[in-house]
């Protein structure tokens, strides 16, 4: 789950004892390009929001973390689950996008 922010190496300080990423069960650098996808996603969604709605704070707010900037894009501010930093739109400008894309789509 990209929103767990799970960013830790087995060798690595995580959040709790159980927090790394077990390398017996998973591909770290997989996890790691596969959650890199997602918020590269997720950013595309962010600057979409901020085109129509011209809210302006979806990337400063929603984009403020700065834990593994390079895979999390500043959506995680701590390694684990309460690291996430949420999509900072109102229900109004995630209406208003979801509308135009699901036009666009059709």
């Amino acid at each position: 789950k990209p929103w767990n922010c799970a960013g830790c190496k087995e060798d690595e300080q995580c959040t709790g004892k159980n927090d790394h990423i077990d390398p017996r069960t998973a591909d770290y650098d997989h996890c790691m390009q596969v959650a890199k996808t997602w918020h590269e996603m997720r950013n595309d969604l962010e600057q979409q929001i901020v085109a129509l709605t011209g809210n302006d704070k979806v990337l400063s707010e929603g984009q403020k973390g700065s834990y593994k900037k390079d895979v999390f894009m500043g959506h995680c501010d701590a390694d684990g689950q309460s690291g996430y930093v949420p999509i900072a739109a109102s229900k109004e400008n995630m209406a208003v996008t979801v509308t135009k894309i699901w036009k666009e789509t059709k």
